[in-house]
């Protein structure tokens, strides 16, 4: 005969704890999940794009629409930017880098004119559509001796919709001056 081993209650308790333990740990881990497994980039980028659209709201179309035909009202067409180009006169080298991207160069930049300088800066800087984005100015020597060696005046230009995009007085040429305007002619050629 074997001898009956007797088991005690804190080996039973302890049995049944640990097997609850494990229920719950698996319970947790394969039904319940607490941590969700990391998104893919799918969910982030959507998750991402539904955040930015929270606020587009039909006000806020209604706005946007607005504030583009309000644009379009300021947007210029080929016969303005002639005018333009006359009101600025022949001290100043247009050359058109982009579309709508125009480089106002001074042809002789001298101190003496540095009123006539500072109104046209302020007079292009208050003209609807004509956005100024950056002025360079430049100077050489040292002392008493110091010049203006270049001012140039970098502009962004609102179009006119009716503008076509093969006009050639907004398609920049290789050498990234506008069609027709030469340093000799800073005015382009009437049509």
């Amino acid at each position: 005969m074997s001898p009956t081993l007797k088991v005690s209650r804190g080996v039973w308790l302890l049995l049944g704890f640990s097997v609850l333990t494990v229920s719950v740990a698996w319970f947790a881990r394969d039904r319940w999940r607490p941590v969700p497994p990391p998104p893919d980039a799918e969910t982030v980028a959507l998750t991402a794009e539904v955040a930015e659209l929270r606020d587009n709201t039909d006000t806020a179309l209604a706005s946007w629409r607005k504030r583009r035909a309000e644009l379009e009202q300021q947007a210029w067409t080929r016969a303005a930017l002639d005018a333009l180009v006359l009101e600025v006169g022949p001290a100043w080298h247009w050359e058109w880098t982009a579309d709508d991207r125009a480089a106002v160069i001074c042809v002789e930049p001298h101190l003496e004119a540095w009123a006539r300088h500072l109104a046209l800066l302020d007079s292009l800087r208050k003209k609807p559509g004509l956005i100024l984005e950056t002025v360079t100015m430049r100077a050489s020597g040292l002392g008493r001796d110091r010049r203006f060696s270049g001012i140039r005046i970098e502009l962004r230009v609102v179009r006119a919709a009716s503008t076509a995009a093969n006009d050639p007085l907004f398609r920049p040429t290789p050498s990234g001056s506008r069609a027709g305007v030469t340093k000799a002619n800073p005015n382009p050629p009437k049509p």
